[in-house]
């Protein structure tokens, strides 16, 4: 009988098993010494590099000489912890004594040739910060240092093994440096197009080598997608690439380079990172160069869409959000303001603000266009996003997949003659057709300035109002106050229903103090707005229309009611809040066709206190809507209004009003029907053909996030995403009967003239507030309703 063979006898096993400790001993002792010193003196330095040597002499030929990559990616984490260029210049001068003295084929050659690059792309970055003021300096740095970098890094290469995953992370710095230094004015004579194609080859080759379970697979194929969109901008602006203003490119090469982002990759980790070191360029050099600065800016916006991808689910979207997009566009639009780009400053407003909502309209985009000369192209695009707004939270890797199909398809699209700008950040000029319905104030809090730019029609000059009295630390206080304020008094901004009973004794005179609260908004902000425009005078005609779009923690301030010593912004103008020009751009239109109005009423809701008023406002509405010419009227009332039934007939509802308890909880916000919750990410799922108007007379409707005050994550904000162009809705707990008399005036309102009108929901909101404050109640009381949209 054969004798079988045992391994452990087996002489070339065992050497194998000798070889391979002997390899990842090497490895370990390396990178234990590498990881000792943050950073290291030159000492320490070169027994770690000594080690790191061994460890290539021994593992050449063997498949362990891959882990050489991880020993390039410490040394370049060293390189980057150095902050002192004397430092930096000590140790790369030794380091250039030693490879002179070293054989061409001396193990770790090449490690410590491209250690020696990375070296003197950090003393590059160095010289910037501390360069005297009166030196012609690019946002770069550094010439002669980057010029040595690249001779480095390509010595590197020449000795480096072939297809080594290790050349990746050199190539790719390479072409990162060719694009940062195209925009340099001391290098104006290589800014041409062949240039761009270098840095494109580099970064290709680079993705090419690395795996996509590397670490720094994302920051590399991120690389890729930037030189591309730069490329892409300097052939779509079809003049000579040496007079382009890279202030211009933004807007060009976002649509490139996001498709190609996500191509190659889904994740986001590398993208936090690099909103946070565009917003940390911007804001470095906000005062010193405003040229720097805004390539810092219009990078860091441009990838916050890309933190709201719509292959993730929508709470990690918020997650990221949260993390990292905090004051990130109100300075960039400072930034633009304090050198008077005005129109820049509101391409920037629009692309950074909602970005949760801009993702999830991204799958929503009008295709007719797109049917006409690609039909099939169109039905997939439809397919697949209908698939991703149906989709289940938890099955991530279908929504991904998903998202990459829909990405794939927009790249088809945008290769269609006359199509390659589909989907792009739209410029000033479409904008500002947003002001056709009235003005626009663009309230901008930041923590360097605060302003209003008013875009007061379609063609009239952009008015810039320095808002001199107000600081970002100023709005933050008067948001607290109001915050606790309606905590104290049992209207609070999360939680609370709108069955709240007011206190007899309240703990707080909460009426005094929202009232100063108003009176400072009236002297600090508002009035100016108004004088600005001229507001305060002929109001023979009525109240004129305004559209507030403010930013930060101002967006959660009632701007709208605003006034002191008898005095409010609404003896003279009717307001509207919205989330973006381009949201405006976006809904429907008035059709003058009889809408079908959905009413939910639920007086009685299991688990929750009762609405006594909500039958006498449901009586009172249908008295009114019944007597429209033409219109129909559905009625879901206690039992009958469950969350599927709602949900159904939502979708065949050009008007809703919904009468019941809401809970603002982000993206938790929810209507609680009779069997259970409605929730807004249900109702971000909604697409109703030709919505008009939705009247949430229900608690803390429109009441944003404080962690995201940008995004409008609200039940309001749902239904505006879900395509109703006009939003009736709260900003905390309303008494139960002031419900009935707002809603049946403003129902009386819209039906005068015998022709309903959508776009005048604003007006006949703002004639049944009115109707309020001539009663003389509580500010407490009518200041909470609002308008968004048209």
């Amino acid at each position: 009988m054969e004798k079988k063979s045992d391994p452990d006898s087996n002489p070339n096993t065992r050497v194998s098993d000798i070889v391979d400790t002997l390899v990842s001993d090497a490895f370990s002792k390396a990178r234990t010494a590498l990881h000792m010193f943050h950073p290291p003196n030159w000492d320490d330095l070169e027994a770690a590099c000594a080690l790191c040597d061994e460890a290539v002499r021994v593992s050449e030929g063997s498949e362990q000489s891959l882990e050489v990559g991880e020993l390039s990616r410490d040394l370049f984490a060293i390189a980057q912890n150095y902050h002192n260029i004397d430092d930096i210049t000590l140790i790369a001068g030794r380091q250039e004594s030693f490879i002179a003295k070293a054989s061409p084929t001396y193990p770790g050659l090449y490690l410590r040739l491209g250690f020696l690059g990375d070296l003197y792309a950090r003393r590059a970055e160095l010289r910037l910060l501390v360069a005297p003021d009166d030196e012609d300096l690019s946002f770069v740095s550094d010439i002669d240092d980057e010029r040595e970098a690249a001779k480095y890094w390509k010595a590197a290469l020449a000795v480096a093994p072939l297809d080594h995953p290790i050349r990746a992370g050199w190539l790719s710095r390479m072409g990162r440096m060719i694009i940062r230094g195209y925009y340099d004015p001391r290098l104006e004579v290589q800014r041409t197009l062949p240039r761009l194609e270098e840095a494109i080859a580099y970064q290709e080759e680079a993705v090419r080598l690395i795996s996509r379970d590397d670490p720094d697979y994302d920051v590399i194929s991120f690389g890729l997608a930037i030189a591309h969109g730069h490329r892409a901008a300097a052939q779509k602006l079809r003049v000579d690439p040496t007079s382009m203003d890279p202030r211009n490119l933004q807007p060009s090469y976002v649509g490139a380079a996001i498709t190609y982002r996500r191509l190659v990759s889904p994740s986001v980790g590398h993208i936090r990172s690099s909103v946070s070191s565009g917003r940390d360029m911007g804001d470095m050099f906000f005062h010193t160069d405003p040229t720097i600065a805004i390539i810092g800016y219009a990078r860091a916006v441009q990838l916050l869409v890309q933190l709201a991808w719509i292959g993730m689910d929508v709470h990690d979207r918020h997650e990221q959000l949260v993390e990292i997009a905090s004051g990130t566009t109100s300075n960039a639009v400072a930034c633009c303001i304090q050198n008077s780009w005005f129109e820049r400053a509101i391409e920037f407003l629009d692309q950074g603000r909602s970005v949760l909502w801009q993702s999830a309209l991204q799958i929503r985009a009008p295709l007719a266009e797109v049917e006409a000369v690609q039909p099939k192209l169109a039905e997939q695009m439809r397919s697949i996003s209908e698939q991703l707004r149906s989709s289940a939270s938890d099955d991530a890797s279908r929504r991904e997949q998903l998202a990459m199909d829909w990405e794939r398809l927009m790249g088809q699209v945008k290769s269609l003659p006359g199509f390659e700008g589909f989907l792009d950040p739209p410029p000033y000029r479409t904008l500002a057709r947003a002001a056709s319905h009235g003005p626009i104030v663009i309230a901008n809090i930041s923590s360097f300035r605060c302003d209003a730019l008013i875009i007061p029609s379609e063609t009239a000059a952009i008015i810039h109002v320095p808002l001199c009295d107000v600081s970002l630390e100023h709005v933050q206080k008067l948001a607290s106050k109001l915050k606790e304020l309606l905590k104290l008094s049992g209207r609070t901004f999360r939680g609370s229903d709108r069955g709240m009973r007011v206190k007899q004794k309240s703990l707080v005179d909460e009426d005094t103090i929202l009232s100063r609260i108003l009176a400072d908004l009236w002297d600090k902000i508002v009035s100016h707005i108004l004088d600005a425009l001229d507001l305060r005078k002929n109001l023979l005609n009525g109240p004129r229309r305004l559209f507030w779009c403010a930013t930060g923690p101002l967006s959660s301030l009632p701007l709208h009611a605003a006034g002191k010593d008898g005095v409010n912004a609404m003896d003279f103008i009717a307001s509207s809040y919205i989330t973006t020009l381009s949201s405006q751009l976006r809904v429907s239109r008035q059709s003058f066709k009889p809408p079908h109005i959905l009413l939910v009423a639920l007086p009685h809701t299991p688990g929750a206190s009762p609405l006594p008023c909500v039958q006498s406002e449901l009586t009172a509405i249908q008295r009114v809507v019944e007597g429209y010419d033409g219109a129909t009227v559905s009625i879901l009332s206690d039992q009958d209004a469950t969350v599927k039934t709602v949900e159904h007939t939502l979708g065949n509802a050009q008007w809703v009003h919904f009468m019941c308890h809401g809970v603002q909880d982000g993206l938790n916000s929810r209507f609680l029907l009779y069997d259970g919750p409605l929730p807004l990410q249900l109702v971000m799922q909604q697409t109703v053909r030709d919505a008009e108007l939705a009247f949430l007379s229900a608690c803390q409707t429109a009441a944003g996030d404080t962690q995201t005050p940008d995004e409008a994550i609200h039940l309001a904000g749902g239904l505006l995403l879900a395509g109703y162009s006009s939003v009736i809705a709260t900003l905390w707990s309303i008494d139960d009967s002031d419900a009935p008399n707002v809603s049946e005036m403003f129902y009386e309102k819209l039906e005068e003239g015998h022709r309903l009108e959508v776009g005048k929901a604003a007006i006949a909101l703002h004639a049944s507030i009115q109707d309020l404050r001539a009663r003389r109640l509580a500010p407490t009381r009518w200041v909470p309703f609002i308008h968004l949209g048209l």
